[in-house]
C-alpha cells in the first residue's frame, strides 16, 4: 500500500485570548453559589497545567444563558472563520490551488450545521463545484487521528487525488454554569480550535511526511467512558472518572498489537504524539506504554499553550513536532467516543 503524504498541516485558534487565571475567576462568579469557598474549584485549574486558551466568544458571553439556537448560531460563523482562515493557510503552503482539490472531509463534533460546513466553504475557499465531500460528526477528541486516517485512505484510491482533510472544535460553546464536577473539569481543560493538512499519495512528494498505517479499537460496553449528552440546552459532557485507570489497565495490548502489524515495538518508535487531552490521561497514557518522561512533551506543551482542543489538540502536536524537526516512525494516537483508540502510524 503506497503511503499518503502530508503535504502540509495547519493549526488555528479562535481570537479571544482567555489566561487560566482569567477562567478561573469567571468559574468562581459563575459557579459561587454552589462552590463558594469550595478549594476543589482551585484544585481543577490548578493541576490542570493549562496556561491559557482561546475562545470562540468573549469569556462574559458564556456567563449567561444559550440554548441550542444561540449556541448554534455562534457555532456556524466561528467555525467558518476559522477553517476558511486555515485551509487557505494549508492549501498556499501545499503549494495546491484550491481548484485542485478533489475532496473535502470536514470534522466536528462540538457542532453542526445543515448545509455543512464544508458545503458553505466551496465559495468562500474557490472549491471546485463538482469537489466531493465528507461531513463527519461524532468521533471526539479522536477525530483528528481518524481523520487523517480516512483522508490518507481517499488519496489512495487514486494517485494524484488531493484531499484537504479540516477539523474544527468549539469546544467552549458546550460550556454549561452548571457545579456538576464534569462540567468544573470541562471549564478548567477545554478550548477552541481548527486544523487543515492537504494530502496526497502517489510520486512526486517523497520528502514530505508520510501516513503509513492506521488502526481503531472500540473497548465492548464502553460507551459511558466519554460523549456528549443533547438535552434543551445543548452538548453536556459526559466523563467518566476512571478513565485514567480504563487507559492504564488496557491501552497497552491494543498498542502492541497495532504496532505488531507494522513489524515495530514501542521501543522501536522515534516518538509519540499524543492527544493532549489532560494531565491525568497524558500520565495514564505514559504509565500503560512505559514511556519516558519526554516522550510527550510535545502533548504537554499543547495543552499549557491551548487547552484541550478536542479534535483539533492532536494536529496541533504533530505540527509542534514537524516545527520542531522531528523525524523517524511515530505513533499518532487520540481517544474518542465509543470508546476508541485510534492510532496511525507516521514517517516524519
Amino acid at each position: 500500500m503506497q503511503p499518503a503524504r502530508i503535504l502540509s498541516l495547519e493549526t488555528a485558534v479562535p481570537p479571544h485570548r482567555a489566561t487560566n487565571d482569567e477562567v478561573k475567576a469567571f468559574a468562581r462568579s459563575v459557579f459561587a453559589e454552589s462552590l463558594a469557598g469550595n478549594r476543589a474549584l482551585d484544585r481543577v485549574f490548578d493541576s490542570s497545567t493549562v496556561e491559557e486558551r482561546w475562545l470562540a466568544m468573549p469569556v462574559d458571553w458564556y456567563a449567561a444563558d444559550h440554548g441550542w439556537a444561540e449556541r448554534a448560531g455562534a457555532f456556524e460563523p466561528a467555525a467558518i472563520a476559522l477553517l476558511a482562515d486555515v485551509a487557505g493557510r494549508a492549501l498556499a503552503a501545499a503549494g495546491v490551488a484550491a481548484a485542485a482539490v478533489d475532496h473535502v472531509l470536514c470534522i466536528s463534533t462540538t457542532g453542526f450545521a445543515a448545509p455543512s460546513l464544508d458545503a458553505r466553504l466551496i465559495g468562500r475557499l474557490g472549491l471546485r463545484a463538482d469537489v466531493r465531500r465528507t461531513p463527519v460528526f461524532g468521533w471526539g477528541c479522536a477525530g483528528g487521528v481518524i481523520g487523517l486516517a480516512r483522508a490518507a485512505d481517499l488519496a489512495r484510491l487514486e494517485p494524484g487525488r488531493v484531499v484537504l482533510c479540516l477539523v474544527v472544535e468549539l469546544c467552549s460553546l458546550a460550556f454549561r454554569p452548571d457545579p456538576e464536577p464534569v462540567n468544573v473539569i470541562g471549564s478548567a481543560l477545554f478550548g477552541d480550535g481548527a486544523a487543515a493538512a492537504v494530502l496526497c499519495a502517489g510520486p512526486g512528494h517523497e520528502q514530505r511526511p508520510s501516513l503509513v498505517a492506521s488502526g481503531e479499537h472500540t473497548w465492548p460496553d464502553s460507551l459511558d467512558v466519554m460523549g456528549w449528552r443533547i438535552d434543551d440546552v445543548g452538548f453536556g459532557l459526559e466523563l467518566r472518572r476512571d478513565l485514567p485507570a480504563f487507559l492504564a489497565a488496557r491501552l497497552r495490548p491494543v498498542v502492541d498489537g497495532f504496532l505488531d502489524g507494522c513489524g515495530l515495538t514501542i521501543a522501536g518508535l522515534d516518538g509519540v504524539v499524543g492527544h493532549p487531552g489532560g494531565p491525568k490521561v497524558l500520565q495514564a497514557v505514559e504509565q500503560a506504554l512505559g514511556l519516558g518522561p519526554a516522550a510527550l512533551a510535545d502533548s504537554r506543551a499543547v495543552l499549557t499553550r491551548y487547552g484541550n482542543a478536542s479534535a483539533a489538540g492532536v494536529l496541533m502536536v504533530l505540527r509542534r513536532a514537524i516545527d520542531r524537526g522531528a523525524r523517524g516512525r511515530h505513533l499518532m494516537l487520540a481517544l474518542g467516543p465509543g470508546f476508541t483508540a485510534a492510532l496511525n502510524l507516521l514517517e516524519l
